[in-house]
């Protein structure tokens, strides 16, 4: 199970940004279907982090986390 979320704002952003990703970091087990929430954040042209995708995996594996990241 994999669910992104987007909005084309953000999916803007990571065009224009998204060469560089300065965070990606997760939560565990903190919402009612108890699968990890991961967050990606791009630095734009201020150095600002903005984030531009969240998205809900059921298992932190190399393929699924490959696959939020090339949303």
């Amino acid at each position: 199970m994999l669910l992104v979320h987007q909005t084309p704002f953000q999916q803007r952003m990571m065009a224009k940004y998204g060469g560089t990703i300065v965070g990606m970091d997760a939560t565990y087990k903190t919402n009612q279907w108890g699968l990890p929430m991961i967050l990606v954040v791009v630095a734009d042209n201020h150095g600002n982090g903005y984030p531009v995708a969240c998205a809900f995996i059921q298992r932190e594996e190399q393929g699924q986390l490959a696959e939020v990241l090339c949303q």
